[in-house]
């Protein structure tokens, strides 16, 4: 049989000790993540941490991960490359965030990040609206899925043809072409 239990950024303490305690009954188990890899990108390395506190064993296995696989399919700097993570949720702190990202891209370093579905749109008509037209932007549609579509173009041409990306999940790169 197989035992399933959730772990997102709602599970509280207590469901967090119930998933610690049948880590350390059960001979095998394993910790997944829906979009990428645990504690990448995901809440899974707060269990990670108490396994260790504990003394349970941890084991990482490699599996795809949307951030890497973006990166991958981008065209964009895989030498240098800094995943930033969720961008803030403010618009006008999102915005600053931008700029400063599209900085350190400048210097050759590709900068990723990601945001919840139904803000992907906002994020991106704030990198269209904001970013200069020669930073180039990789949009990683639905990773991990049969309709799974990475484009890199300059924000320039993005403008050309804005994509509807409303509650599709999404990562973002922003770089310089090389």
């Amino acid at each position: 049989s197989l035992e399933i239990l959730e772990l997102n950024e709602n599970t509280n303490e207590e469901q967090r000790t119930l998933i610690l305690k049948k880590l350390s009954e059960e001979k095998n188990a394993a910790l997944m993540s829906d979009a990428g890899l645990p504690c990448i990108a995901d809440p899974g390395n707060v269990v990670v941490m108490k396994a260790h506190e504990l003394g349970i064993p941890v084991f990482p296995w490699v599996g795809p991960s949307s951030i890497l696989l973006t990166l991958m399919g981008s065209g964009l700097n895989g030498q240098q490359f800094r995943f930033e993570g969720y961008l803030p949720r403010d618009r006008n702190d999102r915005i600053r965030s931008l700029k400063e990202l599209e900085k350190k891209a400048f210097t050759g370093e590709t900068q990723l990040f990601m945001d919840t579905p139904y803000r992907n749109q906002q994020v991106l008509e704030d990198i269209i609206a904001n970013l200069s037209t020669t930073t180039f932007l990789c949009i990683g549609k639905e990773v991990h899925s049969p309709k799974q579509r990475i484009l890199t173009k300059s924000i320039g041409d993005w403008k050309k043809t804005i994509p509807q990306i409303h509650k599709i999940p999404v990562m973002f790169a922003i770089g310089i072409k090389r």
